[in-house]
């Protein structure tokens, strides 16, 4: 698991630390952030820190009063451009008097694992840290379609020709065909792996 622990003064923003996630955020009341990112496979981030940038960016733009977000990406392997639904939970760390001026006000108490309740900051302020879980989506791209030249196109030899899949494509030989393709899609053979 990576922790990513995102802090400014008043606008979130990214750096990375390595560790693991805690067990018991999966007990979390989380909310959902009414905002998402959708990426094409070939155009999609290889890796969760590609896109830190722009959930910080979401996280401000959506909340009020951000003072340090907590990103816990549990996803296990990298990402890789995996086509289909991605979340990214988040402990957001806000100003109290920020609570009520957005949709996202405080919903649930620390005793029900929502927020964590009111405590103090370095600077004296009443905080509230609450998780949200952020959704972006990767969209299956069509290698059988893409340009000569293009990275991810498809490798099929003649006769063979391309099938696409979910998240890759497949190279098939006519029926009586012997031979042409690189054996098939799959995650090496033109997934953006």
């Amino acid at each position: 698991a990576l922790l990513l622990l995102l802090m400014s003064g008043g606008c979130a923003s990214a750096s990375a630390a390595d560790g693991s996630a805690s067990a018991t955020t999966a007990s979390k009341k989380c909310q959902t952030l009414h905002t998402s990112m959708t990426y094409s496979q070939d155009k999609a981030p290889r890796d969760i820190s590609a896109v830190l940038p722009q959930i910080v960016q979401k996280v401000n733009e959506a909340l009020e009063g951000v003072v340090d977000v907590e990103v816990k990406w549990e996803g296990g392997e990298p990402m890789h451009r995996r086509v289909g639904e991605h979340q990214v939970e988040m402990d957001v760390t806000r100003l109290l008097s920020a609570i009520g001026t957005d949709r996202y006000a405080a919903t649930t108490t620390a005793a029900d694992g929502g927020d964590s309740g009111v405590s103090e900051d370095d600077f004296g302020r009443a905080v509230i840290t609450q998780c949200f879980i952020f959704p972006f989506q990767i969209l299956d791209t069509d290698e059988c379609t893409l340009p000569a030249g293009h990275a991810m196109r498809h490798r099929c030899a003649a006769p063979a020709y391309c099938v696409n899949t979910d998240g890759s494509y497949e190279c098939v030989c006519p029926v009586g065909g012997r031979g042409g393709g690189s054996g098939g899609g799959g995650a090496g053979a033109g997934a953006g792996s």
